[in-house]
């Protein structure tokens, strides 16, 4: 009869099983750390690409929402004007100043008196 060499971390238990040999004490909860540690930074990733993503979505919602404003005010002010132009007739009377729409800055960086509140309402 053969006798069967014994397998490398292999062990004889009480009732004549071989199984494998435990591991060591400071190997045991090494793999378990390790796989929770990678699971913590695998989350962290995932959640701060979450975050990230969140706040893109709201700036380009607010930047459409400005741009959406900024349109319909310079409507409302291109619609009044053409209001007044009909009001007032051919063109006898002046309505409003040529640079209502885009106005020119002075020598200094103001706007002239008359046309401050326009240019506040078509520069936000």
């Amino acid at each position: 009869m053969m006798s069967r060499k014994p397998v490398k971390n292999m062990v004889k238990t009480k009732s004549n099983k071989i199984v494998p040999s435990p591991a060591p004490p400071s190997k045991r909860g090494s793999a378990l750390l390790m796989t929770v540690l990678t699971v913590s930074l695998l989350m962290v990733i995932v959640l701060t690409f979450s975050v990230q993503v969140q706040m893109d979505m709201k700036a380009a919602r607010n930047a459409m929402a400005k741009e959406k404003a900024r349109a319909s005010a310079r409507l409302a002010v291109e619609l009044a004007i053409a209001k007044l132009q009909e009001t007032a007739g051919p063109d006898q009377r002046v309505t409003a100043v040529a640079d209502i729409l885009e106005p020119a800055h002075l020598s200094n960086g103001s706007f002239p008196p008359r046309t401050k509140p326009l240019c506040r309402l078509l520069a936000m």
